[in-house]
């Protein structure tokens, strides 16, 4: 148990080291949706991803993770942790289902970059997802 803490914190700090370097090609990869589908659980996400509008134009983190250093940062560090021990511990859900804090950050996302077309609905109490929730997968 403690080796796996161990070797999570030396994955981050990897990544960390690879990101502060400016390593795109790497971040890029780590970021993709194909590397986040790579554990099994997220397949049928992957799949749906596929098949939506934003495939292939915005990438995992580009809704699951908040714009700007360094809250992308240590946001990317706190859930590739959270899910690398999830994974390794096999204690991950059967459904997958977003968080109250991944949600907040899908929103803000949601609303960054489109903006323009919901400025009449800013007002409105719900969620981007209570209408939207298939856009993704």
């Amino acid at each position: 148990m403690r080796g796996l803490f161990y070797l999570s914190i030396f994955l981050v700090t990897i990544y960390t080291v690879f990101f502060l370097l400016g390593l795109g090609t790497v971040h890029a990869y780590l970021d993709s949706p194909k590397f986040c589908s790579s554990c099994h659980v997220m397949e049928k996400e992957y799949q749906g991803y596929l098949k939506k509008p934003h495939s292939g134009k915005v990438s995992c983190g580009g809704c699951h993770l908040p714009a700007g250093f360094p809250r992308y940062g240590i946001e990317k560090t706190y859930s590739g942790i959270r899910d690398f021990l999830s994974f390794s511990y096999r204690t991950y859900p059967d459904v997958i289902k977003i968080s109250a804090r991944s949600q907040k950050i899908v929103e803000e996302n949601c609303l960054r970059c489109h903006q323009g077309a919901t400025e009449k609905l800013l007002g409105v109490a719900q969620r981007c997802t209570f209408c939207h929730r298939q856009v993704f997968h």
